[in-house]
């Protein structure tokens, strides 16, 4: 991990959503929110002009979405993403780590749990929420190893 604070774009299209995450964040020690964005396109411009070490984006985003961004981003830089959401569906889940995302978060976790996967993704690891991760093991344990449905309609491998 960097030493000091990480920098950190913030991605979030609800405005008291994207305060709430901040004031959360600003209670991790481990980063500094450097620039808070909302939506996808803008998000991807301002990782590219930055280069922050890490962008925690929500998938649900107005044009581009958190998952297209994440692919845009992960195709450009370096840097680690998380996606913090609120979608628990299988199809968003694989969406968006085939897109390249280091982590998947649910809104519902707490300080603690979004630290620990902000730790584990800068010392290079995949972090999946608990509940998440157990859902992709029943997914695949139902036989979802081929094709996934993508969210535009076509199929993901």
């Amino acid at each position: 991990m960097p030493n000091g604070p990480i920098p950190t774009i913030l991605v979030e299209d609800h405005e008291i959503t994207r305060l709430g995450i901040r004031m959360m964040l600003e209670r991790v020690p481990e980063i500094t929110i450097v620039a808070e964005m909302a939506d996808g396109k803008s998000a991807v411009n301002k990782v590219i002009e930055l280069n922050p070490s890490l962008v925690l984006m929500d998938i649900g985003l107005p044009g581009m979405d958190g998952i297209e961004a994440t692919r845009a981003i992960k195709a450009a830089v370096s840097t680690k993403v998380i996606l913090i959401t609120s979608h628990r569906n299988d199809t968003d889940i694989f969406a968006g780590l085939s897109a390249g995302a280091d982590a998947y978060c649910l809104k519902d976790a707490s300080a603690a749990q979004i630290a620990l996967a902000i730790n584990s993704v800068m010392d290079g690891a995949v972090w999946l929420d608990p509940g998440i991760a157990r859902q992709a093991i029943q997914a695949m344990d139902r036989g979802n190893r081929g094709p996934l449905p993508s969210r535009n309609g076509g199929h993901e491998f």
